[in-house]
This record gives structure tokens, sequence and C-alpha cells, in this order.
């Protein structure tokens, strides 16, 4: 039964959402933790960088182009290689152009660093996608807890409550002398026990909203309340499991499998660029650019003498302008061993993610495998809480007759009454086991579905 767990908070959660004092729903604790958990976020920042490099990787296909600009002053004396003098004025330089170089073979580095960057953006996903499950299922399993800590609180209060009625009937006994006085003076002790045991219950109830609260960030002495989810428990304790099946779906839905196995991708690409070190490289270049220089001057005779004017700033830019354009090829020869160890520790990175990934695929089944076993464990232990429970409640109505017509003891009486409530204990956990070890399964399985919950 696919999603029953998320499926039936969910509907409680809808059904708070329409009760008068609204409390937290699952739905909407769902959404705060996926938004707020810090492990999420950095998951999501993760996702950026992994987004921006294959950008990056991308861009490495397009030329580069750049603008140089450059401009100095220089003072003191100055040779003037037009007239032959020395003159003392500052000259300035103004230079500038444009720089295009692009790559046209490199290997194949280009071409695989882009597929490496494509898996390592995959892998990142499924990463961000198991990390969401992970908190969706800790939320669930928290949210549980404390429907049952309520549970099991309520069941000791309903026992406090009945003893108490109990001794109101051992007094009137007392009274007219058909119990001991002692049966009294026990009852008000086992009150005090089972007052100290609510004590500890709502102790564990508080402690487990508080850790639910911390999970979702909420503010600090917040009060928490949750919605009990209907779920079918019928059909949920006759669903059945079969393990072939859910691991063949855990090895397609597994997010940190198809994770691994992505990375196992960019590695094999990573392997191919260290590979691209023995390759020739062929690149083809541009430049068109042109200078400027104060110090520079044209001579002109005027009236039989001869007189220097500077050259103009556009008459030098259009004069000097050079353009540019070649190709360079780079043949490696030997490159001091740096090639085959990056070769050798692509290999290495490659090897060790098979193995990863092959000890990631035992760890599923057995996980798969414990789930599958404890689910089956937990139906068979929900029908006989059931069973338990009808005997226990039977074998106390008949103790509490006798009880108050004073035909029993009050230590007979007072063991079937403990039957009773542990046997009440025993079939309220054993549901929300029932309910864990659902969640349980489909996490394994890797069928939490996320995105419904956004």
């Amino acid at each position: 039964m696919k999603r029953v767990l998320l499926s039936a908070l969910f509907v409680g959660g809808m059904m708070a959402a329409q009760a008068q004092t609204e409390p937290l729903t699952f739905e909407a604790a769902a959404r705060i933790a996926l938004e707020q958990n810090i492990a999420l976020r950095q998951q999501a920042n993760n996702q950026l960088s992994a987004e921006a490099t294959v950008m990056e990787r991308f861009g490495a296909y397009t030329p580069s182009a750049s603008i140089n600009l450059g401009a100095d002053i220089l003072g003191g004396l100055q040779f003037n290689n037009l007239s032959g003098e020395v003159i003392d004025d500052g000259v300035t330089n103004i230079s500038g152009g444009l720089q295009i170089n692009y790559t046209i073979f490199n290997g194949f580095a280009r071409q695989n660093l882009y597929k490496q960057a494509i898996h390592e953006l995959a892998q990142q996903s499924s990463l961000t996608q198991r990390a969401e499950e992970a908190v969706l299922f800790n939320l669930a399993s928290q949210y549980l807890q404390v429907l049952l800590d309520e549970e099991l609180l309520r069941i000791a209060q309903r026992n406090v409550q009945e003893q108490e009625d109990n001794l109101r009937v051992i007094n009137a006994q007392v009274e007219a002398g058909i119990r001991p006085i002692s049966d009294r003076y026990d009852t008000e002790a086992q009150i005090k026990n089972l007052e100290i045991e609510v004590l500890r219950r709502d102790n564990t109830l508080n402690n487990d909203r508080a850790q639910l609260a911390q999970t979702l960030q909420l503010e600090p002495g917040k009060p928490v309340r949750l919605q009990k989810p209907t779920w079918d428990l019928e059909a949920l304790t006759n669903v059945p499991l079969d393990l072939n099946t859910l691991f063949d779906q855990a090895m397609v839905n597994r997010a940190d499998f198809v994770a691994q196995r992505s990375g196992i991708e960019a590695t094999q690409a990573g392997l191919k660029v260290a590979y691209s070190g023995y390759y020739p490289t062929l690149s083809m270049y541009g430049y068109a650019g042109s200078r400027y220089n104060s110090a520079i001057f044209q001579s002109v005779i005027e009236n039989g003498d001869t007189v220097a004017y500077p050259v103009s700033f556009g008459t030098q830019v259009n004069a000097f302008f050079t353009p540019q354009a070649g190709a360079r090829l780079s043949i490696p020869l030997y490159s001091q061993m740096s090639n085959r160890a990056a070769v050798q520790r692509a290999k290495v990175t490659r090897d060790n993610a098979q193995l990863t990934l092959e000890n990631l695929e035992r760890i599923i089944f057995t996980e798969v495998q414990q789930s599958v076993q404890n689910f089956s464990t937990e139906q068979k232990a929900l029908t006989a809480a059931r069973a338990q429970l009808v005997a226990a409640e039977k074998a106390f109505e008949i103790q509490k007759e006798r009880f108050e017509l004073g035909n029993t003891d009050l230590l007979t009486f007072n063991q079937s009454n403990t039957n009773l409530v542990r046997s009440q204990s025993e079939l309220v956990a054993a549901e929300y086991r029932l309910m864990f070890q659902q969640l349980l399964v489909d996490y394994f399985v890797g069928r939490l579905d996320v995105d419904s919950f956004r």
C-alpha cells in the first residue's frame, strides 16, 4: 500500500484545518520542514553551484574575448627618436586592443568536462531528493511518536480515574465491613503510583513535542498540538509485501542509488578528461589594437625652418592599427609523469565509486529485507494485540463485577486491571508501530512522495 502513512497524515491534516482550534497539521508541518531545514537549504545551495558549473562548462564551447587598455605617463628626461634630442617633458602612452581566443581541439577535454558537470548536476539533484525524503521521514516519525505519547498519556489518565472510582467502591465496602481497610490503603498507594506514571508519560510527551518543534524550528515555547490521522488499519494489516518486488522498486526509486550511478558516470567522464592530457591542443586567436604616444612628432618645414608638431591621437591610432590572427598547436611530449598520475587518480576515483555503488546495493537490500520482515511482524503483532485486548476486557468485566460484589480479592482485581491497561497500551503502540514500519518500507524503497507536500 504505497504511501499509506503520508496519505493518512495528509487526510488528518486536512481535517484539522477545519477544526476550531486548528492544531498543527502534518501537511503544514511538512511544508515548514521542507522550507526551513538547514540541511535541505545547504543542498539547495549545492544544487545552484552544480548548475553554475554546467553553465561554465558549456561556456567553454564559445570563444573568450577581452578588451585590454593601458595608459602610463613618464616623467623626467626622455629621448625623442625623431629629433634625436633629449626633452624634459612628460610622455603619455596609451594602448588598447581586442583579444579573442578559441580552443578548437583539446583532446576532447571540453566535451567530457561538460558531460561530467551534467552527471554531477544529476547526482546533486538526486542527493537533494534523498535529503528531502529523509527530512519527511524523520518528521513523520516524530509526528507519529507525539501522537503515540498522547494516546499513552490518555490511557494512563483514564486508568487513574478508574482507580479513583474503584477507591470509592472500596471505601463503601470497607464501611460495610465487606473488605479490610488494608484494601483502601493499597488502592490509594496504587493511585499514587499511577499518578507518577501519568507524570512520566506527560514528561515524555513534552520532550517529544519539543524535539518536533526543534525539527520544525518553531518559536521556542510555542505549544505544539497535532491532529491524529485517519487510516485504514484493516487494509494495512492485510497488505502483502514481496521482498523481490520491493527491492526492484528500490533499485529504480532510491534517490541515493540513482545519485551514485550518476556519480559513476561523472567519474567516467573525469577519466576521459585525464586522458586528454596525452592529446595535442589546437587553438586560434585574433587581435586588433593600436596605440598613441605623445612624444611622437611630425617635422614640417615652415619659412625655411623645420618645425616639429606632435602627431594627433586619431592619426596615430590609424597609423598603428595592428590586426593579427593565428593558430597554435601544442603537442605534449613529456609531462613529468603528471598525465600518467592524473589518469591513475581518475581510475581510482572511478573504481571507488563503483565499489560504493556495489556496497550501497547490498545495504539497500538489507534495509528493504529488514523493513519487510519488521512490517510482517508488526502486522501479526497488531492482530495479536487486538485479540489480547478483547480477552483482557472480558476478564476485567468479570473480575470487576465480582469485585463490586465482594467475591474476589483486591490483588486479583488489580492484576486484571493491570492486564487491561497493558493490553490497551500495547494495542495503541502496535498500531503506531505498524504505521511506522509502513513509513520505513516506503522510505527504504524510495517511494515517499515529497512533491505532494510542497
